[in-house]
């Protein structure tokens, strides 16, 4: 009997397997129209929304630090309710939270919303990871992985561009309802979601709070919460505070281009998404080709290099280049690090391993802000970049040499736990 070739029947037919997945990565993107609105939109309507600063970081920030709770939550419930069941449950809570969105009575009533967002982004991603890493999922794992980051991440970028435009139309209201009205055909793809059984618990299946510190896992964890900490604060973050301490608030010109300070951090900023629409799958189909934990390792070695050239970046083009290099790492391990972890996981505890690797990765990006700014205000933009460059060496060399050590023990004949 002729042995199964993924790669072959991906290129002929590619939609079989996939189908369902882009099908969730479609529900999964109109649900995020909402959230990604509010990071267009709150910054530039604090005075009419009778909201302060401090009100608006709390707003967009909270739904960060809620997941370090509510990504174990969904680990349990996946457990214990049909999959479908609790996935439509999480789309329906999406439309609300995006309608809620729109009554600005109180700084409350919004801050709750938030945490209710965070709760649905929990299962929402969650979701998505095991339906491509359970038994019943598609075969080439860092390919469907690709085409879901790929995806959902459109609704991210929807949301950034309409949110201003429809706002400026239709009123923020309005705006709210209506992308809460687009969120409801995230519905249409229900008959495409696939169907994946609930993981029967074991005497070996580690508690949600166990996940977090599973040993076996926790250098996985451990490159997830540094990898976030660099991409998303160290680096990221602080993109735009580089450019202002670098060019001041003055325009420049990028070739025939003349650009504000704000409108290059924008278009920076938004080549994170940019990577995830174009070259997500092709991401996907690296991992697949060199195994997860050597894309990994490559894209850890992206950080490092992105990270080193800016300590040294002497003019515009190379901070630029540099800051492309650390998001084109970050969109790699976004792959690569789910597939990872699921793929060292048994399948009673696959939903518990991810959802403790999710947890670890939004720390990372809810403090890791929080520790770029520290650095920049008191010492310097430079400190930030180094301990962003020492982290991803050294999350290097600890999975090299645990990588080595596995392969030693392998020889003895003992079995290998990363």
């Amino acid at each position: 009997m002729v042995p199964h070739q993924p790669s072959d029947t991906s290129r002929t037919d590619p939609s079989p397997r996939n189908l369902p997945i882009v099908a969730m990565g479609a529900t999964v993107a109109f649900c995020l129209l909402g959230d990604s609105m509010l990071y267009a939109v709150l910054p530039t309507r604090m005075d009419e929304l009778t909201l302060t600063a401090v009100q608006v970081g709390w707003l967009l920030s909270i739904n960060r630090f809620v997941r370090l709770f509510t990504n174990p939550l969904a680990a349990s419930l996946f457990e214990r309710f049909q999959f479908k069941s609790l996935f439509s449950m999480a789309v329906l809570l999406s439309v609300l939270s995006t309608a809620s969105y729109g009554y600005t009575g109180s700084f409350a009533w919004l801050l709750g919303t938030r945490v209710c967002w965070g709760f649905c982004w929990s299962i929402l991603r969650l979701a998505g990871y095991l339906a491509i890493l359970s038994p019943e999922g598609p075969p080439q794992h860092g390919k469907a992985m690709g085409l879901f980051v790929q995806v959902y991440r459109s609704g991210m970028l929807a949301g950034l561009l309409l949110g201003g435009p429809l706002t400026d139309l239709l009123g923020y209201r309005n705006t709210a309802l209506f992308l809460a009205g687009l969120t409801i055909l995230g519905f249409s793809t229900l008959r495409h979601w696939p169907s994946v059984g609930r993981s029967k618990r074991s005497e070996k299946t580690p508690s949600a709070l166990n996940a977090l510190i599973h040993p076996p896992h926790l250098l996985l964890n451990f490159t997830a919460l540094g990898a976030s900490t660099i991409v998303a604060g160290l680096v990221g973050a602080t993109a735009g505070y580089c450019l202002k301490q670098n060019f001041g608030d003055l325009h420049m010109r990028l070739g025939t281009l003349r650009l504000s300070i704000t409108t290059l951090t924008a278009a920076l900023l938004s080549s994170q998404h940019a990577y995830s629409l174009l070259l997500a799958p092709s991401l996907g189909r690296l991992t697949d080709r060199l195994n997860a934990s050597r894309a990994g390792q490559l894209g850890l070695g992206l950080l490092l290099v992105g990270s080193a050239t800016l300590l040294l970046a002497p003019g515009l083009t190379w901070i630029l280049v540099s800051h492309l290099i650390v998001f084109l790492g970050g969109s790699l391990l976004s792959i690569a690090l789910p597939v990872e972890i699921g793929r060292a996981a048994t399948a009673p505890n696959r939903s518990y391993a991810l959802a403790a690797q999710a947890t670890w990765s939004d720390l990372g990006a809810a403090a890791g802000p929080i520790l770029g700014y520290f650095l920049a205000e008191r010492l310097g933009l430079l400190w930030g970049y180094g301990l962003a460059m020492g982290l991803a060496a050294l999350l290097i060399l600890l999975r090299a040499t645990r990588k080595s050590s596995a392969t030693l023990h392998r020889g003895k004949g003992e079995r290998n736990v990363v």
